[in-house]
């Protein structure tokens, strides 16, 4: 989440239009069609006001909102097209017990605090930030971004999405000869131009975890093309994380997503088995208290544990488990995941808990809540410059 506004201030930047064609178009976007009709009918379905009830920004007047937030968006291929119900499953499930290890937006841009009160804004603002905001910015009233459902098969997926109400739709669904472009935070199109009406649905299919049909022939670990492979796959796209501080720790969260959900299937754990409320509610949880989450888990005993160390125990043998078992080797899986694990013993697990730890210090101290972040941010920056794994800030 950003938080040093542009000069112009934050409410500015989101809220400046300009008019084109008898069109309001918001300043600050990029000049893409899909995004400006987006953002007209987001506004039109609400009533020309987003409600974000959020802490120091409680309704916006555009999409553009959305901006605010920045994640990392791992995809794993995979080969077996009727798999994907499992692993989309599964992963469901690991979303709380990695939000928890790396959240990373507890503030909005520090001028939208001006006048706040320090104590109600950490009372009333969650460790990820970026999950509300997002989910309310692109609200039209169909809840089309929150935590997918279980999906008992392939055909059962393919439906819902069929079924899903298409916000925006290019003029024609034929392919674009030469475009390769994948998605952005906001969806996009079929990079293979193979499925086209699918990449148009999935251009407003906002789910936290979520197939991509087509895309590169699916390789197995060794690199050579698998058997009966058509020229498509489907991966899953895994949404719900913020950026990190430096590229170690980036690298080192996308092997843990891509370990664990591997590894599961691998071992054939009974994570699964995690009842979806459950899921949800410790996903959510992770959202509001981070590192202090209360978490839900299935161990491989079958047991259900809210035990924090233990589950965190299980999250990365499994990460470990599913990188050997795709071919990573063995120093190559330390040294991606060692700087995560390294979190569970540091001064500050997440960096949320590091970020909210400076500037409630810096306000106990005298600084307003606006000059306490923005000290943090800088200090956030050069951290990160430095390239030395948060672990170890």
């Amino acid at each position: 989440m950003w938080t040093v506004p542009p000069a112009e201030g934050t409410r500015g930047y989101i809220g400046a239009t300009e008019k084109a064609d008898g069109i309001s178009l918001p300043t600050n976007m990029r000049p893409v069609p899909r995004y400006v009709a987006l953002d007209s009918e987001i506004r039109a379905r609400s009533g020309g006001t987003i409600e974000l009830g959020v802490h120091g920004f409680e309704a916006a007047e555009s999409m553009l909102v959305e901006s605010l937030a920045t994640s990392i968006q791992p995809h794993l291929q995979v080969p077996d097209p009727t798999a994907i119900p499992t692993h989309l499953n599964v992963a469901t499930r690991t979303m709380g017990p990695i939000l928890s290890l790396t959240a990373n937006s507890p503030f909005l841009p520090a001028d939208l605090y001006d006048g706040h009160d320090p104590e109600t804004a950490f009372d009333r603002t969650p460790q990820e930030l970026r999950i509300p905001l997002f989910e309310r910015s692109v609200d039209e009233g169909s809840r089309k971004c929150r935590v997918p459902e279980d999906v008992p098969d392939l055909d059962s997926l393919i439906d819902r999405i069929v079924a899903d109400p298409t916000l925006v739709a290019p003029p024609g669904l034929d392919p674009v000869d030469g475009d390769t472009a994948d998605s952005d935070s906001s969806g996009g199109g079929d990079p293979g131009g193979r499925y086209p009406a699918l990449g148009a649905k999935r251009g407003t299919y906002w789910r936290w975890v979520r197939p991509v049909f087509g895309g590169e022939v699916p390789r197995s670990a060794a690199g050579s093309r698998v058997a009966g492979g058509d020229g498509g796959s489907v991966r899953i796209e895994y949404r719900p994380l913020p950026t990190q501080p430096t590229l170690r720790d980036t690298v080192g969260v996308q092997a843990l997503v891509i370990g664990v959900v591997c590894g599961v299937v691998a071992t054939d754990h009974p994570l699964a088995a995690l009842p979806w409320d459950d899921a949800k509610e410790s996903f959510y949880a992770a959202v509001d208290d981070g590192p202090d989450a209360d978490l839900r888990w299935v161990t491989r005993d079958g047991d259900r544990t809210t035990a924090t160390p233990r589950i965190y125990d299980e999250l990365f043998a499994l990460a470990r488990r599913g990188l050997d078992d795709i071919g990573v080797g063995s120093e190559t899986i330390e040294w991606a995941l060692a700087p995560i694990e390294a979190r569970r013993e540091a001064d500050h697990v997440a960096p949320s808990a590091w970020k909210r730890a400076r500037v409630r210090a810096a306000a106990e101290s005298g600084s307003s809540l606006r000059a306490a972040i923005e000290d943090m941010q800088a200090a956030y920056i050069e951290q990160s410059g430095q390239g030395m794994p948060f672990a170890e800030w």
